[in-house]
């Protein structure tokens, strides 16, 4: 049985098959576990993920884009006073490694 004191931590998957899915996302949320969290792991797009959101202490997106579901969970993390976090890779916001290749993974991306 959960223990009903414990943090509620969401974590919500853009990227559910990808390797750094489970370095991001299940390695934090085992990590949590073990130490007395109760985390829950959905993929962003969930028909569940809005509602998963009021039963949590805090949000924590891996690599969501800026669109419908995140809006989504944005507006009811907001609503709610739920803080949400999101996980960007830090390479993604210096623009001249992207325009360089030095992140080739984004070159095979659709748009």
């Amino acid at each position: 049985m959960p223990d009903p004191t414990a943090p509620r931590v969401l974590f919500l998957s853009a990227a559910p098959t990808s390797a750094g899915h489970v370095y991001r996302v299940e390695h934090a949320a085992a990590g949590l576990a073990a130490r007395g969290f109760e985390p829950r792991v959905l993929p962003l797009d969930d028909p569940g993920a809005v509602a998963a959101v009021a039963a949590a202490d805090v949000v924590a997106v891996f690599r969501g884009r800026w669109g419908g579901a995140l809006e989504r969970v944005h507006a009811a993390a907001r609503s709610r006073g739920v803080p949400l976090v999101i996980d960007t890779d830090d390479l993604l916001f210096d623009e001249s490694l992207l325009r360089g290749g030095a992140v080739a993974l984004l070159d095979r991306l659709p748009e």
